[in-house]
């Protein structure tokens, strides 16, 4: 079941992940988006650790407590970076399973330049391995929400993933172009969709007609595939608990969601590609 506080939890340590840098205070005033403080204290979390390949330019940090953790990987960090997202290969995974030329054959996608696996990726394949390398030993419930990711892998890979991470929610704004890429070649995305706008529109699971009426033709943005966009987004279905088209109880739980987006409403400045939370 998609849960809207868990979403906005994990968005914030998607924002997190671009500004954040150890060794600096974390109570200190900055424009960067959100602390680390706040962010340890949304779950709660006592311990935390950045992590950067700098060869491949990954960024990850991790935060923990007790049997919790979440992982926040940074994806594309400038427009540059987007349109990079927006030509891509595939390669296997694994490797030699099943046959490409049928459609068995598990695959995802690698960057052109081989920098490594970025963001959104990044988060579905640590999910998955996750899942399927402790299942047998420790009582796992992972969740995956990539914000803004493509279609990620051929349909072999994404009916593997569905078997093993049934948790996972692909979180869409509006006509982000990097998100609805790859399906006219081969792509398929694996878990549900949630759909979001700047007017406050909130759609999980959308049918194939609510799908295609929001996307209009030669409509795709990369400006909305921004991490300030899919911030606005996630506050407008916030506020719009106040209107009309709030949901049952929404009301109440609008407030409290906006105590928890406090900190994130008045960092809208900043031009970081949405990442992936596990």
């Amino acid at each position: 079941m998609f849960c809207f506080e868990t979403a906005l939890k994990l968005q914030y340590w998607a924002s997190l992940v671009y500004g954040y840098r150890e060794g600096l205070p974390a109570t200190t005033p900055t424009t960067r988006p959100g602390t680390l403080e706040v962010g340890m204290r949304l779950f709660p979390l006592e311990q935390s650790e950045m992590l950067w390949e700098k060869q491949g330019d990954t960024h990850v940090l991790i935060a923990w407590a007790g049997n919790r953790i979440v992982i926040a990987f940074r994806g594309r960090a400038s427009l540059a970076n987007v349109y990079t997202d927006l030509q891509a290969w595939r390669t296997s995974h694994p490797a030699s399973v099943g046959h490409a030329w049928l459609g068995t054959h598990a695959m995802v996608l690698t960057d052109l330049c081989h920098r490594a696996f970025h963001g959104w990726l990044h988060g579905e394949l640590c999910a998955f391995d996750i899942q399927q390398q402790l299942a047998d030993t420790f009582k796992l419930a992972v969740c995956c929400m990539p914000f803004g990711a493509p279609r990620t892998g051929n349909h072999a890979f994404a009916r593997a993933y569905d078997k093993v991470v049934p948790n996972t929610w692909h979180i869409i704004n509006e006509q982000d172009a990097v998100a609805h890429k790859g399906k006219c070649m081969m792509y398929k995305r694996a878990g549900p969709r949630v759909l979001i706008n700047p007017r406050g529109d909130l759609i999980v699971r959308p049918s194939l007609v609510e799908h295609s009426l929001r996307r209009m033709p030669g409509g795709s943005s990369v400006k909305q595939h921004l991490l300030t966009s899919y911030r606005k987004s996630m506050l407008a279905v916030i506020n719009a608990q106040s209107t009309q088209k709030r949901a049952k109880s929404g009301y109440e739980a609008g407030k409290g969601a906006r105590h928890a987006a406090g900190a994130s409403r008045q960092n809208l400045k900043g031009r970081a590609r949405p990442a992936t939370v596990v």
